[in-house]
């Protein structure tokens, strides 16, 4: 299988591409982390 075919199914699938979906998934995690940090601050 090429990277070209399973990207082109990811899309189909998902509706965005695998690039978009990692750079939401990036942005959610720093996000999380973000906001723990933020918390655990606020209680000390």
């Amino acid at each position: 299988m090429s990277k070209y075919y399973l990207t082109g199914i990811f899309k189909e699938v998902t509706g965005i591409t695998i690039f978009k979906y990692l750079f939401q998934r990036r942005i959610n995690e720093a996000k999380v982390r973000f906001l723990m940090d933020k918390s655990r601050r606020s209680a000390d």
